[in-house]
């Protein structure tokens, strides 16, 4: 596992906030929309214990566990820049 790797899995273990509502008081349409994006990825992926790992005014972070196909499970976690699939067991 790479250093960026560990990072997005430590964010993940400390994560527990699950809706958007728990990080932001308010929170505008854009974030609403890229939030269900995530969760239809997570669906899409059969993916479970989904959570908002890090989040400031501007942007969030969100990944989810996932079986792989190959008995490994894997983290899903979805930045502004992109999708990054890793096994972490």
């Amino acid at each position: 596992m790479t250093k960026r790797q560990e990072q997005m899995l430590d964010n993940y273990r400390r994560a527990s906030a699950t809706e958007l509502y728990e990080v932001y008081g308010r929170y505008s349409e854009k974030k609403r929309e890229a939030f269900d994006r995530c969760r239809k990825l997570q669906a899409t992926y059969d993916g479970w214990d989904g959570r908002i790992c890090t989040a400031n005014g501007w942007q969030f972070t969100y990944a989810f566990k996932f079986n792989n196909g190959y008995h490994q499970t894997c983290l899903c976690y979805i930045t502004k820049d992109g999708e990054y699939e890793f096994p972490i067991n």
